[in-house]
């Protein structure tokens, strides 16, 4: 993995969370649902994207 895809990947991380905050400030908490559905589904993809962070860490 190189330094530019883990940069990418932390930002659309970012993206996301930030459009799910907008989302969350309606009458419905969009963000605590997203949450509880992952961790009851556990996802591949969410699995994939947290290796895809923490495996290729650049300090």
């Amino acid at each position: 993995m190189n330094k530019e895809g883990y940069y990418l990947t932390k930002f659309e991380c970012f993206l996301v969370l930030v459009i799910l905050i907008f989302i969350d400030i309606g009458p419905i908490p969009v963000t605590a649902f997203f949450l509880i559905w992952i961790l009851f589904k556990r996802p591949k993809w969410f699995k994939e994207l947290v290796d895809h962070i923490y495996l290729s860490k650049h300090f």
